[in-house]
């Protein structure tokens, strides 16, 4: 069974605060140290038997940070798991809808320096490195019928999110963002592979416009 306690609760993600950690226990990033990040659309985590499952797997493929989407948790906070786990999560307050995680391991939990719910499709943390720091972005885009307004907004949050985020850091954008980019990486070879599936979405256009902003 794992063990869930709140060992501290952020304000709701309508008014987005940062909490500070004190200084870091360990650093990330070591030289020939490589770190493993995983993202997973877990569909929803209200049940201890989904949050066993998904910690289960995480162990197993011995990842040191695993972005959730579709957690339906309501409010932000940060809890504490089995095995030195933690868990950050941000979501509305009374509406269990979408919602986001970013699950830590221990020496990633260590690492920790500071994280914001900013919505319930977006949540940052920021990690301690030797050289460089790194910041997660955790998100979850609205699905591709949703209207025009939901989705400008979505993707003007993570813009100015992005904006927000340290020049020297790394950065990594991790999420489910109901999206397809072809596989035509003719169309946009400074951002796109070939292994996109084979029809765009508007959904990818929009990622695709993201990734190429400066």
């Amino acid at each position: 069974m794992i063990a869930q306690r709140d060992t501290d609760h952020g304000p709701s993600p309508d008014t987005p605060t940062t909490t500070t950690l004190d200084r870091p226990r360990t650093r990330f990033l070591k030289p020939n140290c490589p770190i493993k990040l995983g993202f997973w659309n877990v569909r929803t985590m209200t049940q201890l038997s989904k949050t066993e499952q998904v910690l289960k797997e995480m162990d197993n493929y011995g990842l040191d940070i695993l972005a959730l989407s579709e957690v339906r948790w309501a409010g932000a906070g940060r809890q504490n798991l089995d095995m030195g786990y933690t868990i950050l999560h941000s979501g509305l307050e009374k509406n269990k809808e979408a919602g986001v995680a970013i699950m830590l391991s221990k020496p990633a939990s260590k690492a920790l320096t500071k994280w914001t719910p900013i919505s319930e499709r977006i949540i940052t943390a920021r990690f301690a490195g030797n050289n460089a720091n790194l910041t997660l972005v955790a998100c979850y885009s609205p699905t591709n019928d949703a209207d025009d307004v939901t989705k400008d907004s979505f993707y003007n949050t993570l813009q100015a999110v992005a904006k927000d985020i340290p020049s020297h850091d790394l950065i990594c954008f991790a999420g489910d963002f109901n999206a397809k980019v072809g596989n035509d990486k003719s169309y946009c070879p400074e951002v796109l592979g070939s292994e996109g599936l084979s029809e765009v979405n508007e959904n990818g256009t929009l990622l695709v416009d993201f990734a190429l902003q400066k």
